[in-house]
């Protein structure tokens, strides 16, 4: 395979979803095998708990590796951690020549973006739903939910929007957020990372008070008035609103991290190519994994107890057995077209 057209693949395939836009990947080639090895302090260490959220990270970039090597007429065979003595290389991808399979979704790894604006509620037809649950029958030991009662939306939103809490509360968390922020187009351009502040969709007294924040004392001053659970109520208006979630669950196994990204990204190129917005919501259930473990240190009793108490709520909306984790959840709706898009990286790709 030319080396050239490896090389725009991986161009292509990094526009994937990571926490932050952190990119957390880089990659070797030797003649027509691609490592693909994961980049451990690029995430946001609280929230990227054993590297959980990096991993599903990778696995959207499988998948899309997978969908352009197919339209170039290439198959792409995929051995997740194949090194035993180095756990960074997350997948080896062999590439072999094929009949091609070009896949409408390639069309749409660009245009597919996290919306957090208020989704209407519209109604999806049952082949659309039916195809969605195709596409989650093609991951073995992955369980694809649907909540779409109102009661559940409104439960799941509260859920989510406690993280919004935690993470105005928490110092470790704020600084680690608001030193990822891009808060100009220009910035967002130069550094091609990071939380671009147009794509969190903030109305300007929204993003006035917002930049308040970035102050760990007026953060602090917040919290005592009780402006941080307010901020989180508000925002869990907005959560509720839209058509369905989606959310998957998975073996706690690293493995089945990145099949859930594989899986996701493949739901959210097909949710993106009906016209529709979908918005990743993971934080709360990455914060329980790093609870359940007993890695405490980072959070206050309060917040431990509100993670707990969250997830709790979560495990009793899907019935999640002792041995499964939500690994992502999507809100999906029309959210019209999103105000801002996030840069990429040119991708670190090293050919032997």
């Amino acid at each position: 395979m030319d080396n050239k057209l490896i090389k725009d693949i991986l161009e292509m395939a990094v526009y994937a979803p990571s926490g932050e836009n952190s990119q957390p990947w880089r990659f070797e080639v030797k003649e027509n095998i691609i490592y693909q090895y994961n980049i451990p302090d690029r995430d946001n260490y609280i929230y990227n708990y054993r590297q959980r959220g990096s991993y599903f990270a990778h696995g959207a970039v499988l998948q899309n590796i997978i969908l352009l090597s197919e339209s170039s007429g290439y198959e792409a065979s995929i051995d997740l951690f194949p090194s035993s003595s180095d756990t960074n290389l997350v997948a080896k991808i062999s590439l072999k020549e094929s009949e091609k399979k070009v896949s409408h979704l390639c069309d749409f790894i660009k245009k597919r973006a996290t919306n957090r604006k208020k989704y209407k509620d519209i109604t999806i037809t049952i082949a659309q739903k039916e195809e969605l649950k195709n596409i989650a029958n093609e991951f073995e030991g992955i369980s694809l939910l649907f909540v779409e009662s109102k009661e559940n939306k409104e439960k799941l939103s509260k859920v989510f929007s406690n993280n919004d809490r935690i993470m105005l509360e928490n110092k470790i968390l704020h600084d680690l957020i608001f030193d990822n922020i891009c808060w100009t187009e220009t910035q967002e351009k130069e550094n091609k990372t990071g939380l671009y502040v147009k794509t969190m969709e903030l109305e300007t007294p929204q993003l006035a008070i917002f930049k308040l924040l970035k102050t760990w004392r007026i953060a602090q001053l917040f919290k005592i008035l009780g402006m941080t659970k307010f901020i989180a109520k508000e925002n869990a208006k907005i959560y509720a609103t839209g058509t369905f979630y989606l959310s998957i669950l998975v073996d706690d196994k690293d493995s089945n991290y990145v099949k859930a990204g594989m899986l996701v990204q493949k739901l959210w190129l097909t949710i993106t190519k009906w016209g529709l917005s979908a918005h990743p919501l993971a934080a709360l259930p990455y914060l329980h994994d790093r609870v359940k473990n007993n890695d405490l240190k980072s959070f206050s009793f309060e917040h431990i107890n509100l993670i707990n108490d969250s997830y709790h709520i979560l495990e009793n909306i899907y019935k999640i057995s002792d041995n499964k984790n939500v690994a992502m959840t999507l809100r999906v709706g029309d959210g019209g077209e999103p105000t801002a898009l996030s840069s990429r990286m040119k991708p670190e790709i090293i050919f032997n």
